[in-house]
């Protein structure tokens, strides 16, 4: 068991040499170390992550102008009916009013004849 373990670490030793680093670049031969390969993929990850991350809050920034826009129609649809219900009111107060001038009108002439 010692023996395997010592052959991994003389594997590793020989890996970060840099006898064996500075011809790989010649080469164009990459000796990557099984720790350097974990860090790209977790990095990468990371990438793919930080990524997906800012598209999905991009969606929700996208989509929240649309629920105000939404929450504002919705509100001035709903002063609109509450206006037009005011102006109808309103309208018919002032039938009434004018109802009721006439006939005190109507009533100040008789006053006059009489």
């Amino acid at each position: 068991m010692e023996d395997i373990e010592q052959e991994e670490n003389a594997k590793k030793e020989v890996a970060k040499s840099w006898s064996t680093w500075i011809p790989s670049l010649f080469n164009s031969e990459a000796v990557v170390t099984p720790e350097e390969k974990k860090k790209k993929i977790n990095e990468r990850i990371g990438r793919v992550h930080a990524k997906s991350i800012k598209q999905h809050a991009c969606v929700l920034t996208q989509e929240k102008p649309n629920e105000y826009e939404r929450d504002l129609y919705a509100q001035k649809e709903r002063l609109r009916a509450e206006d037009s219900k005011d102006d109808a009111m309103i309208l018919h107060l002032e039938q009434l009013l004018k109802i009721k001038e006439e006939k005190d009108q109507a009533h100040s002439q008789r006053a006059q004849w009489e």
